[in-house]
């Protein structure tokens, strides 16, 4: 019997330990930024955010496993140590060791409360380096857009030879708060995803994109054989979908080279994941018409349950790894409360033994410290996971008492060492 979260036999599940396994989840993050903050209160605010989050029944977190010349970042720069006759090169990652101490605690804290994660390598976007900075590092040009930079990412072997490198070096890390277990040895991960919602603009047919997503989930599978592997794509689609045209579903990102269904339809992707943000993606017309945002939001969820358990070349597991609700211009949280509730409505009635939804992880949990230092300005999405629970929280706890009320293995507190 695996200590590791695995697909079930007929590879439309998971099971831990014999049981069907269903996620509970919540985004947070930030933690190993937070703590790598040993000598401050991050890391002592983080842990008691792990532990409210599984007193509360989240049983995983997704979070961020890379963070490149940020705040704490974990990888600092590169160095070339063996260039081949063709032209490429492998590199080493040059890692920060406070940093990737602040993982190495956030990994051995989340098992110590028995929470699962789900680990991202790297990020399509700017915030914690990603993409972006594995383009600056390889073309050695600073003065370019975000988008420049992330295609110049996808066509370049070198940013391609970095980003693997890391991988290789995170995967095989021993961790020394998990007495020396290796990463790719420690069952605490559920997953790895191989980057937060990549898109290929720099190929508008989709081709490229994908090929990376083939290329690089392989790649992880080669140095790990012990955990699934997925891409949180945010499951946008460039044909229309059962009569549901693409400009209704995504409008804004038809040139992205995006395609849920190949995206996800790889043998070394295990499970796929779509993110939602009705109150941004689709046109404002909709966002802004809570009956239209609420048929949208039925609409984008059922048709990816289709893409996954028909259109596929078998029928994959499918969670929904980010999603939230703005909080009301009016600072009230109603709007949330009640989006929140028919989410998860539509998670449970498809999370039954013979569904193929496999959980969902909320965007996203932190402490009241978050907000004073201004984060959550920009989209005032955040859930406070030791708070009064009118923001949402009360909705998340009682999904979890639902799910564990079918699921009872799955509850975070039978999992704490």
């Amino acid at each position: 019997m695996s200590d590791f979260v695995k697909l079930t036999s007929d590879g439309v599940g998971l099971e831990f330990q014999g049981k069907p396994f269903k996620i509970v989840g919540a985004n947070c993050h930030l933690i190993q930024q937070h703590g790598a903050d040993s000598n401050g209160s991050g890391r002592g605010r983080m842990a008691n955010v792990i532990k409210a989050a599984a007193d509360k029944g989240i049983n995983t977190l997704r979070i961020w496993a890379h963070n490149e010349l940020t705040w704490n970042s974990i990888q600092n720069g590169t160095k070339e140590v063996l260039t081949n006759p063709d032209g490429s090169a492998w590199f080493e990652p040059i890692i920060d060791p406070n940093g990737i101490d602040g993982l190495d605690w956030a990994v051995a804290e989340a098992a110590r409360n028995g929470v699962k994660l789900i680990m991202s390598l790297t990020n399509h976007w700017k915030e914690f380096g990603g993409i972006p900075q594995y383009a600056r590092w390889a073309s050695k040009k600073s003065d370019l857009s975000e988008w420049e930079l992330q295609n110049i990412f996808f066509s370049n072997g070198k940013a391609q030879s970095m980003f693997k490198a890391y991988i290789q070096y995170l995967l095989n890390r021993p961790n020394p708060k998990r007495d020396g277990v290796r990463y790719k040895d420690d069952p605490t991960i559920l997953a790895w995803s191989i980057a937060n919602e990549p898109r290929g603009r720099v190929d508008p047919s989709g081709r490229t994109l994908n090929n990376w997503i083939a290329d690089t989930s392989k790649f992880v599978k080669s140095q790990d054989s012990n955990h699934l592997v997925t891409v949180d794509v945010e499951g946008f689609f460039l044909t229309d979908q059962d009569g549901v045209k693409a400009s209704y579903l995504n409008p804004g990102q038809l040139q992205d080279g995006c395609d849920f269904i190949k995206n996800v339809d790889h043998e070394t992707i295990d499970f796929a994941c779509m993110h939602m943000y009705q109150d941004l993606w689709p046109e404002e017309s909709i966002q802004h018409d809570k009956k239209k945002r609420e048929e949208w939001i039925k609409t984008w969820l059922n048709v990816h349950l289709k893409a996954c358990q028909g259109k596929l070349s078998k029928n994959k597991p499918l969670i929904l790894s980010e999603f939230s609700e703005r909080k009301g211009k009016d600072e009230s949280f109603s709007d949330r409360q009640d989006f929140l509730k028919k989410v998860y409505g539509w998670l449970q009635d498809n999370m039954g033994p013979r569904g193929i939804v496999i959980g969902s992880v909320v965007w996203m949990i932190s402490d009241e410290t978050f907000i004073a230092e201004g984060h959550d300005d920009e989209e005032r999405r955040c859930i406070i996971i030791d708070g009064d629970g009118k923001d949402g929280l009360q909705q998340v706890i009682d999904h979890a008492d639902a799910v564990y009320r079918q699921y009872p293995s799955c509850n975070p507190r039978h999992q704490a060492n």
